[in-house]
């Protein structure tokens, strides 16, 4: 039996965002998020659909919603295990 050699890769990203681009960049991700299938929820004993407005409710989810959904990624073989982001200090204006 061959095993196969698995490397897990930590990086780390640092994504600046301008008020101009952050609507887009959301409504990017809930497309992204409907195209992908969306998610579901639990709702008491059922399961509800979660509405793309709903899981991508601002820029952080937005950018964690298109680097796990990114096909580029996924097509080449990498398998993204987790996705975190937080908000750092305001980068000085370009």
């Amino acid at each position: 039996m061959i095993r196969k050699t698995v490397t897990k890769y930590m990086l780390q990203m640092e994504v600046l965002v301008d008020d101009a681009s952050e609507e887009h960049l959301i409504q990017a991700a809930r497309r992204l998020y409907s195209d992908r299938g969306g998610a579901q929820a639990s709702s008491g004993k059922s399961m509800r659909n979660m509405s793309a407005e709903e899981f991508v409710d601002g820029i952080q989810n937005a950018l964690l919603e298109l680097v796990e959904g990114n096909r580029e990624l996924r097509d080449a073989g990498a398998e993204v295990r987790a996705v975190r982001c937080s908000v750092g200090e305001p980068a000085d204006a370009r």
